[in-house]
């Protein structure tokens, strides 16, 4: 995982950009980078405000905190 300014790539690969402050005006900060240990998860969602691996609030999530699969209905 890597970030450019607050751009966000895993493998190279962009996978979103980090908002500075929330919807309510709080600041956000971002997440951490650097390659994920063992049994932990860069999680992501596409929506733009999706608290997700991008803020410190989120970050990489262990493997123990997993409970499910998302599937999208539409």
């Amino acid at each position: 995982v890597t970030r450019i300014d607050r751009d966000y790539y895993v493998n190279d690969m962009a996978v979103g950009t980090a908002k500075a402050v929330s919807r309510k005006g709080l600041p956000l900060e971002t997440g951490p980078v650097g390659v994920l240990p063992p049994g932990r998860y860069y999680v992501r969602a596409p929506h733009p405000d999706s608290l997700d691996s991008r803020y410190a609030l989120t970050g990489w999530i262990a493997e123990d905190q997993i409970i499910g699969r998302a599937y999208a209905l539409f």
